[in-house]
Protein backbone atom coordinates (compact mmCIF):
# COMPACT_ATOMS: atom_id res chain seq x y z
CA UNK A 1 0.00 0.00 0.00
CA UNK A 2 2.64 2.42 0.52
CA UNK A 3 4.58 1.47 -2.40
CA UNK A 4 1.57 2.17 -3.98
CA UNK A 5 1.34 5.65 -2.59
CA UNK A 6 3.36 8.00 -4.89
CA UNK A 7 1.76 6.48 -8.36
CA UNK A 8 -1.73 6.82 -6.94
CA UNK A 9 -0.95 10.99 -5.98
CA UNK A 10 0.52 11.00 -9.46
CA UNK A 11 -2.59 10.16 -10.93
CA UNK A 12 -4.63 11.82 -8.15
CA UNK A 13 -3.17 14.84 -9.35
CA UNK A 14 -3.24 14.59 -13.01
CA UNK A 15 -7.13 13.97 -12.52
CA UNK A 16 -7.14 17.63 -10.79
CA UNK A 17 -4.98 19.76 -13.21
CA UNK A 18 -7.06 18.18 -15.97
CA UNK A 19 -10.40 18.63 -14.43
CA UNK A 20 -9.19 22.47 -13.19
CA UNK A 21 -8.65 23.42 -16.81
CA UNK A 22 -11.99 24.76 -16.37
CA UNK A 23 -12.85 25.85 -12.76
CA UNK A 24 -15.98 25.12 -11.18
CA UNK A 25 -17.88 28.68 -11.22
CA UNK A 26 -21.21 29.72 -9.96
CA UNK A 27 -23.52 30.77 -12.43
CA UNK A 28 -26.96 32.55 -11.53
CA UNK A 29 -29.80 33.73 -13.66
CA UNK A 30 -32.63 35.92 -12.80
CA UNK A 31 -35.85 34.48 -12.89
CA UNK A 32 -37.14 35.96 -16.22
CA UNK A 33 -34.77 34.20 -17.78
CA UNK A 34 -35.77 31.40 -18.06
CA UNK A 35 -37.55 28.37 -20.05
CA UNK A 36 -40.12 30.14 -22.53
CA UNK A 37 -39.69 33.35 -22.45
CA UNK A 38 -40.09 35.92 -24.50
CA UNK A 39 -37.48 38.84 -25.66
CA UNK A 40 -38.13 41.94 -27.61
CA UNK A 41 -38.03 41.05 -31.19
CA UNK A 42 -35.26 43.27 -33.48
CA UNK A 43 -33.48 44.93 -30.49
CA UNK A 44 -30.57 45.05 -28.28
CA UNK A 45 -31.91 42.85 -25.03
CA UNK A 46 -29.84 43.06 -21.96
CA UNK A 47 -29.35 39.62 -19.76
CA UNK A 48 -27.81 39.79 -16.49
CA UNK A 49 -26.89 37.52 -13.92
CA UNK A 50 -24.28 36.59 -11.10
CA UNK A 51 -21.21 34.49 -11.43
CA UNK A 52 -17.92 34.18 -9.21
CA UNK A 53 -16.03 36.74 -9.74
CA UNK A 54 -13.71 38.57 -12.35
CA UNK A 55 -14.94 34.77 -14.33
CA UNK A 56 -15.83 34.56 -18.07
CA UNK A 57 -18.96 34.21 -18.89
CA UNK A 58 -19.59 32.11 -22.16
CA UNK A 59 -22.89 33.25 -24.42
CA UNK A 60 -23.92 31.14 -27.46
CA UNK A 61 -27.82 31.25 -28.87
CA UNK A 62 -28.93 29.27 -31.55
CA UNK A 63 -30.57 32.19 -33.92
CA UNK A 64 -26.61 32.74 -34.54
CA UNK A 65 -25.19 35.17 -31.68
CA UNK A 66 -21.98 33.74 -29.45
CA UNK A 67 -20.31 36.10 -27.14
CA UNK A 68 -18.02 36.40 -24.15
CA UNK A 69 -17.58 38.54 -21.00
CA UNK A 70 -16.27 38.96 -17.80
CA UNK A 71 -18.06 39.36 -14.11
CA UNK A 72 -16.71 42.51 -12.28
CA UNK A 73 -14.94 42.10 -8.77
CA UNK A 74 -18.74 40.92 -7.08
CA UNK A 75 -19.34 38.41 -10.02
CA UNK A 76 -22.04 40.65 -11.04
CA UNK A 77 -22.46 40.53 -15.18
CA UNK A 78 -24.50 42.41 -17.79
CA UNK A 79 -24.78 42.07 -21.45
CA UNK A 80 -26.98 43.25 -24.89
CA UNK A 81 -28.45 40.20 -27.23
CA UNK A 82 -29.32 41.37 -30.50
CA UNK A 83 -32.75 39.83 -31.13
CA UNK A 84 -34.17 38.59 -34.66
CA UNK A 85 -37.41 39.40 -36.29
CA UNK A 86 -40.57 37.48 -34.40
CA UNK A 87 -40.39 34.22 -34.43
CA UNK A 88 -38.62 30.67 -32.90
CA UNK A 89 -38.29 28.53 -30.61
CA UNK A 90 -34.55 29.25 -29.67
CA UNK A 91 -32.67 28.11 -27.04
CA UNK A 92 -29.63 30.14 -25.22
CA UNK A 93 -26.51 28.49 -23.88
CA UNK A 94 -24.86 30.15 -21.07
CA UNK A 95 -21.56 28.93 -19.43
CA UNK A 96 -18.77 29.77 -16.92
CA UNK A 97 -16.21 27.29 -15.76
CA UNK A 98 -17.57 23.77 -15.89
CA UNK A 99 -21.22 25.20 -14.73
CA UNK A 100 -23.69 25.29 -17.76
CA UNK A 101 -27.13 27.27 -17.62
CA UNK A 102 -29.45 26.50 -20.98
CA UNK A 103 -32.95 28.23 -21.84
CA UNK A 104 -35.01 26.44 -23.96
CA UNK A 105 -38.07 27.08 -26.01
CA UNK A 106 -37.20 31.24 -26.63
CA UNK A 107 -39.64 33.14 -28.61
CA UNK A 108 -38.89 36.84 -30.07
CA UNK A 109 -41.74 39.29 -29.82
CA UNK A 110 -43.25 41.99 -28.40
CA UNK A 111 -42.80 42.21 -25.07
CA UNK A 112 -45.10 44.24 -22.28
CA UNK A 113 -45.00 45.24 -18.78
CA UNK A 114 -48.81 45.41 -16.85
CA UNK A 115 -48.94 46.83 -13.16
CA UNK A 116 -50.95 48.74 -11.20
CA UNK A 117 -53.59 47.44 -7.78
CA UNK A 118 -56.24 45.13 -7.66
CA UNK A 119 -58.12 46.08 -11.37
CA UNK A 120 -54.91 45.52 -13.06
CA UNK A 121 -54.18 41.83 -10.37
CA UNK A 122 -58.07 40.82 -10.86
CA UNK A 123 -57.58 37.23 -12.50
CA UNK A 124 -59.03 35.91 -15.52
CA UNK A 125 -61.24 33.70 -13.12
CA UNK A 126 -62.26 36.95 -11.35
CA UNK A 127 -62.16 37.44 -7.39
CA UNK A 128 -64.45 34.36 -6.39
CA UNK A 129 -67.57 34.20 -5.77
CA UNK A 130 -68.63 37.20 -6.15
CA UNK A 131 -66.52 38.93 -8.46
CA UNK A 132 -66.31 36.14 -11.80
CA UNK A 133 -64.69 38.25 -15.05
CA UNK A 134 -67.88 38.14 -17.31
CA UNK A 135 -67.37 35.07 -19.83
CA UNK A 136 -64.23 34.35 -17.76
CA UNK A 137 -64.87 30.80 -17.97
CA UNK A 138 -65.36 30.54 -21.90
CA UNK A 139 -62.45 32.45 -22.03
CA UNK A 140 -60.30 30.12 -19.92
CA UNK A 141 -61.29 27.36 -21.45
CA UNK A 142 -60.23 28.59 -25.17
CA UNK A 143 -56.77 30.57 -23.53
CA UNK A 144 -54.74 27.32 -25.14
CA UNK A 145 -51.79 29.89 -27.08
CA UNK A 146 -48.50 28.85 -27.64
CA UNK A 147 -47.65 32.58 -28.69
CA UNK A 148 -48.57 34.05 -25.17
CA UNK A 149 -46.21 34.03 -22.73
CA UNK A 150 -47.29 35.13 -19.31
CA UNK A 151 -45.16 36.02 -16.11
CA UNK A 152 -46.40 37.07 -12.78
CA UNK A 153 -44.34 38.68 -10.14
CA UNK A 154 -44.52 37.38 -6.66
CA UNK A 155 -45.44 39.94 -4.63
CA UNK A 156 -42.99 41.10 -2.57
CA UNK A 157 -41.81 43.83 -0.63
CA UNK A 158 -38.11 45.36 0.18
CA UNK A 159 -36.80 48.53 1.42
CA UNK A 160 -34.03 48.76 -0.76
CA UNK A 161 -33.29 47.62 -4.33
CA UNK A 162 -33.26 44.04 -5.76
CA UNK A 163 -32.12 42.41 -8.79
CA UNK A 164 -34.32 39.61 -8.83
CA UNK A 165 -37.97 39.15 -8.65
CA UNK A 166 -39.90 35.51 -8.49
CA UNK A 167 -42.00 34.06 -11.22
CA UNK A 168 -41.88 31.92 -14.25
CA UNK A 169 -42.93 32.27 -17.81
CA UNK A 170 -45.83 30.27 -18.23
CA UNK A 171 -47.60 29.21 -21.81
CA UNK A 172 -51.55 30.72 -22.03
CA UNK A 173 -53.71 27.70 -21.44
CA UNK A 174 -56.57 26.71 -19.11
CA UNK A 175 -54.62 25.81 -16.47
CA UNK A 176 -52.50 28.66 -16.28
CA UNK A 177 -54.40 31.90 -17.67
CA UNK A 178 -56.92 31.18 -15.13
CA UNK A 179 -54.57 33.32 -12.75
CA UNK A 180 -53.09 35.59 -14.74
CA UNK A 181 -54.31 39.01 -14.90
CA UNK A 182 -57.66 39.45 -17.20
CA UNK A 183 -56.50 42.66 -18.53
CA UNK A 184 -53.05 41.94 -18.81
CA UNK A 185 -54.60 38.81 -21.19
CA UNK A 186 -57.00 40.47 -22.84
CA UNK A 187 -54.44 42.89 -24.22
CA UNK A 188 -52.14 40.37 -25.16
CA UNK A 189 -54.46 38.10 -26.85
CA UNK A 190 -55.64 41.24 -28.92
CA UNK A 191 -52.01 42.05 -29.56
CA UNK A 192 -51.11 38.63 -30.81
CA UNK A 193 -54.20 38.11 -32.70
CA UNK A 194 -53.45 41.39 -34.96
CA UNK A 195 -49.95 40.85 -35.20
CA UNK A 196 -49.24 36.60 -35.43
CA UNK A 197 -46.27 37.16 -33.55
CA UNK A 198 -45.50 35.78 -30.02
CA UNK A 199 -46.34 38.39 -27.36
CA UNK A 200 -45.06 38.52 -23.86
CA UNK A 201 -46.74 40.05 -21.05
CA UNK A 202 -45.12 40.48 -17.58
CA UNK A 203 -48.33 41.19 -14.95
CA UNK A 204 -46.71 42.89 -11.84
CA UNK A 205 -49.19 44.05 -9.95
CA UNK A 206 -50.98 43.92 -6.41
CA UNK A 207 -54.54 44.87 -4.98
CA UNK A 208 -54.54 47.73 -2.57
CA UNK A 209 -51.10 49.76 -3.19
CA UNK A 210 -51.06 53.54 -4.12
CA UNK A 211 -48.82 54.95 -6.49
CA UNK A 212 -46.23 55.85 -4.29
CA UNK A 213 -45.43 52.53 -3.77
CA UNK A 214 -44.02 52.17 -7.07
CA UNK A 215 -42.15 54.72 -7.72
CA UNK A 216 -38.11 55.26 -6.36
CA UNK A 217 -36.88 56.86 -3.61
CA UNK A 218 -34.56 59.06 -5.41
CA UNK A 219 -37.26 60.22 -7.28
CA UNK A 220 -40.60 60.50 -4.93
CA UNK A 221 -38.29 62.52 -2.66
CA UNK A 222 -37.99 65.03 -5.48
CA UNK A 223 -42.01 66.16 -4.13
CA UNK A 224 -41.16 66.24 -0.82
CA UNK A 225 -44.57 65.28 0.01
CA UNK A 226 -43.07 61.93 1.12
CA UNK A 227 -39.81 62.47 2.73
CA UNK A 228 -41.03 62.24 6.33
CA UNK A 229 -42.97 58.97 5.56
CA UNK A 230 -40.14 57.33 4.07
CA UNK A 231 -37.51 58.58 6.43
CA UNK A 232 -39.57 56.80 9.60
CA UNK A 233 -39.60 53.87 7.38
CA UNK A 234 -36.39 53.46 7.22
CA UNK A 235 -35.68 54.46 10.60
CA UNK A 236 -37.97 51.90 11.64
CA UNK A 237 -37.59 49.31 9.42
CA UNK A 238 -33.53 49.34 8.62
CA UNK A 239 -32.72 45.98 10.45
CA UNK A 240 -34.79 44.13 7.47
CA UNK A 241 -32.36 45.74 4.83
CA UNK A 242 -32.61 43.80 1.78
CA UNK A 243 -34.71 41.09 3.54
CA UNK A 244 -38.14 41.07 2.02
CA UNK A 245 -40.67 42.56 4.74
CA UNK A 246 -42.99 40.05 6.59
CA UNK A 247 -46.59 40.50 5.49
CA UNK A 248 -49.84 39.66 7.20
CA UNK A 249 -53.30 41.29 6.19
CA UNK A 250 -52.69 43.82 8.03
CA UNK A 251 -54.07 47.42 5.72
CA UNK A 252 -53.83 49.73 7.88
CA UNK A 253 -51.06 52.71 8.27
CA UNK A 254 -47.67 50.49 8.17
CA UNK A 255 -46.62 52.68 11.22
CA UNK A 256 -48.58 51.71 13.60
CA UNK A 257 -48.41 48.10 12.86
CA UNK A 258 -46.10 45.52 14.13
CA UNK A 259 -42.86 46.08 14.18
CA UNK A 260 -42.07 42.89 12.39
CA UNK A 261 -45.08 43.26 9.46
CA UNK A 262 -45.89 46.06 6.99
CA UNK A 263 -48.25 46.93 4.21
CA UNK A 264 -48.65 47.83 1.53
CA UNK A 265 -48.79 51.63 1.75
CA UNK A 266 -45.40 52.63 2.19
CA UNK A 267 -43.49 54.37 -0.42
CA UNK A 268 -41.16 52.87 -2.79
CA UNK A 269 -41.38 49.46 -1.52
CA UNK A 270 -43.19 47.41 -4.60
CA UNK A 271 -40.52 50.32 -6.80
CA UNK A 272 -37.91 48.51 -5.32
CA UNK A 273 -39.17 44.87 -5.26
CA UNK A 274 -41.51 44.22 -8.37
CA UNK A 275 -40.17 47.23 -11.00
CA UNK A 276 -36.67 47.54 -10.36
CA UNK A 277 -35.74 44.32 -11.75
CA UNK A 278 -36.95 44.25 -14.86
CA UNK A 279 -35.45 48.06 -15.62
CA UNK A 280 -32.77 46.48 -17.96
CA UNK A 281 -35.73 44.04 -19.37
CA UNK A 282 -36.55 45.35 -22.63
CA UNK A 283 -40.05 46.25 -23.40
CA UNK A 284 -42.67 47.47 -26.07
CA UNK A 285 -44.64 49.96 -23.53
CA UNK A 286 -46.09 49.59 -20.04
CA UNK A 287 -50.05 49.31 -19.36
CA UNK A 288 -51.25 50.40 -15.93
CA UNK A 289 -54.38 50.32 -14.28
CA UNK A 290 -54.49 51.73 -10.78
CA UNK A 291 -55.42 54.96 -8.64
CA UNK A 292 -58.10 53.80 -6.45
CA UNK A 293 -55.82 54.32 -3.18
CA UNK A 294 -54.97 57.72 -3.91
CA UNK A 295 -58.38 58.58 -4.51
CA UNK A 296 -58.58 60.26 -1.15
CA UNK A 297 -55.90 63.11 -2.57
CA UNK A 298 -56.55 63.58 -6.30
CA UNK A 299 -54.29 67.04 -6.34
CA UNK A 300 -51.27 65.08 -5.30
CA UNK A 301 -51.61 62.51 -7.69
CA UNK A 302 -51.52 65.49 -10.90
CA UNK A 303 -47.89 65.57 -10.21
CA UNK A 304 -47.41 61.51 -8.63
CA UNK A 305 -48.73 59.77 -11.78
CA UNK A 306 -46.97 61.93 -14.23
CA UNK A 307 -43.62 61.75 -11.83
CA UNK A 308 -44.11 57.67 -12.04
CA UNK A 309 -44.33 57.65 -15.43
CA UNK A 310 -41.19 59.50 -16.02
CA UNK A 311 -38.92 57.31 -13.20
CA UNK A 312 -39.52 54.50 -15.12
CA UNK A 313 -38.54 55.71 -18.41
CA UNK A 314 -35.67 57.28 -16.82
CA UNK A 315 -34.89 53.43 -15.35
CA UNK A 316 -35.32 51.97 -18.26
CA UNK A 317 -33.24 54.49 -20.16
CA UNK A 318 -36.04 54.98 -22.77
CA UNK A 319 -39.19 57.03 -23.70
CA UNK A 320 -41.69 53.78 -23.97
CA UNK A 321 -44.92 54.15 -24.44
CA UNK A 322 -47.58 54.25 -21.34
CA UNK A 323 -51.14 53.65 -21.82
CA UNK A 324 -53.29 53.35 -18.71
CA UNK A 325 -57.15 52.84 -17.55
CA UNK A 326 -59.51 55.32 -16.00
CA UNK A 327 -61.24 54.87 -13.41
CA UNK A 328 -64.77 53.69 -13.56
CA UNK A 329 -67.73 55.07 -11.79
CA UNK A 330 -67.90 54.15 -7.91
CA UNK A 331 -69.23 55.73 -4.63
CA UNK A 332 -66.73 56.14 -2.31
CA UNK A 333 -69.09 55.89 0.60
CA UNK A 334 -67.70 58.72 3.42
CA UNK A 335 -65.04 60.31 1.46
CA UNK A 336 -65.55 63.83 0.41
CA UNK A 337 -67.66 64.58 -2.45
CA UNK A 338 -66.15 63.86 -6.13
CA UNK A 339 -62.76 63.24 -5.41
CA UNK A 340 -63.04 60.33 -7.90
CA UNK A 341 -63.97 62.87 -10.34
CA UNK A 342 -60.87 64.82 -9.66
CA UNK A 343 -58.64 61.78 -9.67
CA UNK A 344 -60.42 60.65 -13.02
CA UNK A 345 -59.37 64.40 -14.47
CA UNK A 346 -55.44 64.07 -12.83
CA UNK A 347 -54.80 60.96 -14.87
CA UNK A 348 -56.59 62.95 -18.01
CA UNK A 349 -53.90 65.44 -17.40
CA UNK A 350 -51.35 63.05 -17.40
CA UNK A 351 -52.06 62.97 -21.15
CA UNK A 352 -49.79 66.33 -21.22
CA UNK A 353 -47.08 63.36 -21.22
CA UNK A 354 -45.70 62.34 -24.70
CA UNK A 355 -46.42 58.86 -25.80
CA UNK A 356 -49.01 58.05 -23.12
CA UNK A 357 -53.16 57.45 -23.85
CA UNK A 358 -55.82 56.61 -21.42
CA UNK A 359 -58.52 54.42 -21.43
CA UNK A 360 -61.96 55.67 -20.42
CA UNK A 361 -64.34 53.12 -18.91
CA UNK A 362 -67.29 55.39 -17.88
CA UNK A 363 -69.08 53.12 -19.42
CA UNK A 364 -67.90 50.30 -17.96
CA UNK A 365 -70.31 49.60 -14.49
CA UNK A 366 -72.91 47.50 -13.87
CA UNK A 367 -72.65 47.98 -9.84
CA UNK A 368 -72.07 51.71 -8.47
CA UNK A 369 -70.52 49.73 -4.79
CA UNK A 370 -68.34 47.55 -7.05
CA UNK A 371 -64.81 48.70 -7.48
CA UNK A 372 -63.63 46.31 -9.43
CA UNK A 373 -65.62 46.29 -12.84
CA UNK A 374 -65.96 42.76 -14.27
CA UNK A 375 -66.18 43.42 -17.70
CA UNK A 376 -62.11 43.55 -18.31
CA UNK A 377 -62.34 42.39 -22.19
CA UNK A 378 -63.40 45.98 -23.25
CA UNK A 379 -60.81 47.64 -21.23
CA UNK A 380 -58.12 44.93 -22.51
CA UNK A 381 -59.28 45.22 -25.86
CA UNK A 382 -58.90 49.11 -25.75
CA UNK A 383 -55.52 49.22 -24.37
CA UNK A 384 -54.91 46.70 -26.89
CA UNK A 385 -56.45 49.48 -29.69
CA UNK A 386 -53.86 52.06 -28.47
CA UNK A 387 -51.15 49.89 -28.90
CA UNK A 388 -52.05 48.68 -32.01
CA UNK A 389 -52.26 52.02 -33.54
CA UNK A 390 -49.40 54.36 -31.99
CA UNK A 391 -47.23 51.11 -31.76
CA UNK A 392 -47.93 49.09 -34.71
CA UNK A 393 -49.24 51.43 -37.28
CA UNK A 394 -52.99 49.82 -37.52
CA UNK A 395 -55.50 52.26 -38.97
CA UNK A 396 -57.54 52.01 -35.83
CA UNK A 397 -59.70 55.05 -34.06
CA UNK A 398 -58.08 54.31 -30.08
CA UNK A 399 -59.69 56.88 -27.87
CA UNK A 400 -63.10 58.75 -27.11
CA UNK A 401 -63.82 62.48 -27.54
CA UNK A 402 -61.19 64.75 -25.26
CA UNK A 403 -61.97 68.34 -24.54
CA UNK A 404 -59.91 70.71 -26.40
CA UNK A 405 -60.93 73.97 -26.18
CA UNK A 406 -64.12 76.29 -25.30
CA UNK A 407 -65.81 79.60 -26.74
CA UNK A 408 -68.65 81.19 -24.80
CA UNK A 409 -71.16 83.02 -27.26
CA UNK A 410 -73.55 85.08 -25.75
CA UNK A 411 -74.94 82.49 -22.37
CA UNK A 412 -73.52 79.28 -24.44
CA UNK A 413 -70.45 77.43 -24.11
CA UNK A 414 -69.45 75.86 -26.76
CA UNK A 415 -67.07 73.04 -26.46
CA UNK A 416 -64.64 71.68 -28.82
CA UNK A 417 -63.15 67.48 -29.07
CA UNK A 418 -60.37 66.11 -30.22
CA UNK A 419 -60.91 62.60 -31.29
CA UNK A 420 -63.95 62.30 -32.42
CA UNK A 421 -63.85 59.78 -35.14
CA UNK A 422 -66.51 59.63 -37.54
CA UNK A 423 -68.26 61.86 -35.16
CA UNK A 424 -70.09 62.48 -32.14
CA UNK A 425 -73.26 60.84 -30.98
CA UNK A 426 -75.10 60.58 -27.45
CA UNK A 427 -76.13 56.99 -25.51
CA UNK A 428 -80.21 57.23 -24.96
CA UNK A 429 -82.25 60.17 -25.83
CA UNK A 430 -80.15 63.12 -24.55
CA UNK A 431 -76.77 64.06 -23.27
CA UNK A 432 -76.44 63.94 -19.85
CA UNK A 433 -73.83 65.08 -17.04
CA UNK A 434 -72.95 68.48 -18.53
CA UNK A 435 -72.95 71.42 -15.96
CA UNK A 436 -72.04 74.92 -16.04
CA UNK A 437 -71.12 77.78 -13.84
CA UNK A 438 -70.50 81.51 -13.70
CA UNK A 439 -67.71 83.15 -11.88
CA UNK A 440 -68.96 82.36 -8.81
CA UNK A 441 -67.90 78.62 -10.03
CA UNK A 442 -71.57 77.21 -8.44
CA UNK A 443 -72.13 74.42 -10.98
CA UNK A 444 -75.74 73.89 -12.54
CA UNK A 445 -77.32 71.37 -14.50
CA UNK A 446 -77.09 71.95 -17.79
CA UNK A 447 -78.91 71.50 -21.42
CA UNK A 448 -76.44 70.17 -23.96
CA UNK A 449 -77.13 69.19 -27.33
CA UNK A 450 -74.27 68.15 -30.21
CA UNK A 451 -73.69 70.19 -33.66
CA UNK A 452 -71.64 68.82 -35.75
CA UNK A 453 -68.13 67.59 -33.85
CA UNK A 454 -68.89 70.38 -30.74
CA UNK A 455 -71.02 70.17 -28.02
CA UNK A 456 -73.63 73.51 -26.68
CA UNK A 457 -74.02 73.93 -23.34
CA UNK A 458 -76.38 75.97 -21.65
CA UNK A 459 -78.71 76.65 -18.53
CA UNK A 460 -81.04 79.51 -19.24
CA UNK A 461 -79.99 80.36 -15.33
CA UNK A 462 -76.79 81.46 -15.96
CA UNK A 463 -76.68 84.24 -18.21
CA UNK A 464 -72.43 84.75 -18.39
CA UNK A 465 -71.14 81.00 -18.05
CA UNK A 466 -67.49 80.51 -17.35
CA UNK A 467 -67.25 77.17 -16.73
CA UNK A 468 -68.48 73.57 -17.59
CA UNK A 469 -67.18 70.15 -16.54
CA UNK A 470 -68.94 66.96 -17.58
CA UNK A 471 -68.77 63.67 -15.80
CA UNK A 472 -68.30 65.34 -12.37
CA UNK A 473 -69.76 62.81 -9.85
CA UNK A 474 -68.09 59.81 -8.54
CA UNK A 475 -70.80 57.76 -10.09
CA UNK A 476 -71.17 59.68 -13.28
CA UNK A 477 -71.91 57.70 -16.19
CA UNK A 478 -71.30 58.00 -20.10
CA UNK A 479 -73.68 59.70 -22.13
CA UNK A 480 -71.33 61.43 -24.62
CA UNK A 481 -69.51 58.78 -26.96
CA UNK A 482 -67.68 58.76 -30.87
CA UNK A 483 -69.47 56.99 -33.39
CA UNK A 484 -66.81 53.82 -33.40
CA UNK A 485 -68.78 53.18 -29.39
CA UNK A 486 -65.27 55.38 -27.46
CA UNK A 487 -66.80 57.24 -24.49
CA UNK A 488 -65.61 60.31 -23.83
CA UNK A 489 -63.49 61.56 -20.63
CA UNK A 490 -64.78 63.75 -17.91
CA UNK A 491 -63.30 66.54 -17.56
CA UNK A 492 -63.53 70.34 -16.14
CA UNK A 493 -62.79 73.97 -18.24
CA UNK A 494 -59.97 76.02 -16.50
Amino acid sequence: MIKLFPKCLTILCLIFLGCSSKKSSKLELMDIFSNGMVLQQKSKSKIWGKSSPNSSINIEGTWGIKLSIESDQYGNWITELNTPEAGGPYSLRITSGITEKVISDILFGEVWFASGQSNMEMTLEGYLPNEPIDNGEDEILNSLNNNIRMFTVTNNVTLSKINNAKGSWLKSNPKNSRYFSATAYFFAKKIQKELNIPVGIISSSWGGTPAESWVSEEKLRTIRDFDNKIDEMHNKYKYLNNSPIPLNKYRGNVLDADPKECCLSLPVVLYNSMVNPFTNYKIAGVIWYQGESNVPKPKQYRKLFPLLINDWRDKWGYNFPFYFVQLAPYKYDGQSKNKLAELRDAQRATLELSKTAMVVTLDNTKNFHLIHPTNKSIVGLRLANIALNRNYNKDIIDSGPLFKKMEIINNKVIIEFKHVGSGLTKKGNKLFGFEIAGADIKFQEAKAKINRDKVIVWNNKILKPKFVRYGWKDTSTASLFNMEGLPASSFQTE
